[in-house]
């Protein structure tokens, strides 16, 4: 059955045809967005329970989505990710700080003093992390210039 673009239009079919396609793209990214939010769900919950940071890149790649077709087509999505992540990043700086006290403070109590070498061993990073001193070690550095003078 062959029916012309033209013979649609003069029934007045064109339009439901168009209503219909455009009502099942809908539905098609409905669907697709719920799996989208399913997938970061199941990522959030295996992650949880940990102490490691979530990476945006993580989520996407756990998505199997780009970042930029999230972005252009689930744009509140690509928020609540963003949201996701800068929430972790500020959870590990507060893990970071709480650790870098309880260590700093365990080897006062054993050493009396604060050795740059001995933190780096006990929090299992470099001296020349803690002495460039970015993030939450910032102003050791310092405190390591202090002591050699």
């Amino acid at each position: 059955m062959n029916i012309t673009e033209a013979e649609l239009r003069y029934h007045n079919l064109n339009k439901e045809i168009i209503n219909k396609k455009y009502s099942k793209v809908s539905l098609d990214k409905n669907e697709e967005k719920a799996t989208i939010i399913e997938y970061i769900v199941a990522f959030i919950n295996n992650k949880k329970d940990s102490e490691q940071q979530i990476f945006a890149r993580e989520i996407y790649k756990s998505i199997g989505r780009s970042p930029n077709y999230i972005k252009r087509n689930f744009p509140d999505i690509a928020e609540q990710i963003s949201n996701l992540v800068k929430e972790s990043k500020s959870k590990q700086k507060e893990i970071r700080r709480m650790n870098l006290v309880r260590v700093i403070i365990e080897i006062y109590k054993e050493y009396g003093e604060v050795d740059m070498i001995l933190l780096s061993q006990n929090l299992g990073i470099s001296v020349k992390t803690l002495k460039t001193g970015q993030g939450i070690y910032k102003g050791l550095g310092q405190l390591n210039k202090k002591d050699n003078s």
